[in-house]
């Protein structure tokens, strides 16, 4: 049994969050739209806020459990993530709305999780200008949600942590098979001492690097087969499955490896240039200004932790152009000076490498089907379709 009320009838309140006097070592963590994504809540893009300068009040004080909207920004607004750090202190910003569910009316996690599921419903609530829209409390709390029962409530908010705990799980198993990786190129490739013994070289002899293709937006298909893989897709160690334009046909004149597959290695060349990730997923098609590296033999490791190296990305953006926005040329990139390891070298990172790599994707894989299951069960569960 469900039964359907106003979102401001099952919470405490509903408040914007301060505007913080920022120092470097503040008291509080200040919670912003970028660090909101993917219904996390993560501190890496947060701030620190001077509680002397600037008082937080208990209501803005992040309780775990308390729900955080983003009510501003293009790209951002309508974005939902849950609070559930017991051990930080931390408030939000005021680009961001403060959630705080009445536990005695409804399950903060199960609210939470309603909550997320109307991302884009929440974001259709904004107003104002082109670039100026903003997401009223009033607005918000007027929003018309379907809540079960409490005792189902706690169901499907065991049932869908138990799916969030495992997405977790595999992407903290990423972070330290990246480190595991980066170290290991490290030791063959950079601080090996007889590295300087080694021929002279350029990247091209180790790296093949292909570019997207240019896509005509007149044949665009909202509703079409193929996704078209852009610098949007390619984030910083991270690739975003969901594509935002489509193609019913490819044309004929794509060359072969546009037909993108699980596995391979992407490269951001405008914007964020630099950004490497690995693609995972059907039916996928390079779009132009992203790139995709290939190595010896069919060999993708060493391109991925080279690229992957902080120096590396640095000396690229070093070498891109560009005023509005940079601009990676493949061409330059091919042309990077580098030392040429012996096969023998070569071979034995591939050994100990490439089973890093090919755990990395399938951890990505793997991610990529919980949150699909996660969100097909969601509105099944909270509409009763699927009972509990």
């Amino acid at each position: 049994m469900t039964r359907t009320v106003l979102l401001g009838d099952v919470v405490d309140f509903i408040s914007r969050g301060i505007t913080p006097k920022y120092t470097e070592n503040g008291d509080f963590y200040v919670i912003n739209q970028k660090c909101i994504r993917n219904w996390k809540v993560s501190l890496r893009e947060a701030r620190k806020n001077d509680v002397s300068l600037r008082k937080v009040s208990d209501e803005k004080t992040l309780k775990v459990g308390d729900i955080l909207v983003c009510s501003t920004g293009v790209g951002t607004l309508g974005r939902v993530g849950q609070f559930s750090n017991p051990y930080i202190a931390a408030t939000a910003d005021s680009h961001v709305t403060i959630v705080r569910p009445d536990i005695s009316k409804v399950s903060a996690q199960c609210l939470g999780y309603v909550l997320k599921s109307k991302e884009k419903e929440i974001e259709l609530l904004a107003e104002g200008s082109t670039g100026q829209t903003e997401l009223s409390r009033h607005k918000l709390a007027a929003l018309e949600i379907v809540i079960p029962k409490q005792e189902t409530q706690k169901k499907i908010a065991e049932i869908l942590g138990t799916i969030d705990e495992k997405i977790e799980l595999n992407r903290r198993m990423n972070e330290t098979l990246e480190k595991m990786g980066q170290a290991l190129f490290k030791k063959y490739f950079i601080t090996n001492p007889d590295a300087e013994k080694w021929e002279d070289g350029t990247l091209s002899d180790l790296v093949s690097i292909y570019s997207g293709f240019a896509f005509k937006r007149a044949d665009f298909d909202s509703t079409g087969k193929y996704g078209l893989v852009t610098i949007k897709n390619v984030q910083d160690g991270k690739f975003l499955a969901d594509c935002s334009d489509h193609l019913a046909e490819v044309p004929r004149n794509v060359p072969g490896y546009i037909h993108l597959k699980t596995g391979d290695v992407l490269l951001s060349l405008t914007g964020n240039v630099g950004r490497v990730c690995i693609a995972y997923g059907n039916d996928l098609l390079l779009n132009q200004r992203v790139a995709k590296l290939s190595g010896d033999s069919g060999h993708r490791s060493y391109a991925y932790f080279l690229f992957r190296q902080k120096e590396f990305k640095d000396k690229l953006i070093s070498m891109s152009r560009g005023t509005a926005q940079l601009n990676l040329s493949p061409v330059e990139t091919k042309n990077i000076k580098i030392k040429i390891p012996p096969v023998s070298i070569l071979e034995d990172f591939y050994d100990v490498s490439e089973p890093l790599f090919k755990m990395i994707t399938y951890n990505y894989e793997q991610v990529q089907t919980l949150i699909t299951l996660r969100d097909s069960l969601l509105s099944r569960l909270i509409s009763g379709w699927i009972k509990v």
